[in-house]
């Protein structure tokens, strides 16, 4: 069985991945680019399947962090692909994400043997 720990480290590669994707984009650009938007969707169901393996001891430590909703977004990305909202992916890869991953790097180095 895989540790809880290393989907940590997922979710913090998915979010420097997104960064990486969306650079300078505007969401004009980003809207248009059906590669990066691919891609930061990917990463974004990637984070949100990740999330859901972390133990809910863990999770109800940060209580400030919509988990469900990261799970949420990940089941409507892969369920309802065909809905897919650019301007919502844009929002989330260049500002929810950016708290995020914080907390992440946080939480590796307090968890991390």
């Amino acid at each position: 069985m895989r540790s809880w720990i290393l989907y940590l480290h997922d979710i913090n590669e998915a979010i420097s991945l997104i960064s990486e994707f969306i650079d300078d984009l505007t969401l004009e650009e980003f809207s248009h680019d059906k590669k990066t938007m691919s891609a930061v969707r990917d990463q974004i169901m990637i984070i949100g399947e990740a999330v859901n393996h972390l133990p809910n001891e863990i999770l109800s430590e940060y209580p400030g962090i919509p988990w469900r909703d990261i799970v949420g977004m990940r089941n409507v990305l892969v369920h309802s692909y065909f809905r897919t909202d650019p301007e919502l992916l844009f929002l989330v890869a260049t500002e929810r994400l950016v708290s995020l991953s914080p907390i992440i790097i946080s939480m590796i180095s307090k968890y991390s043997p």
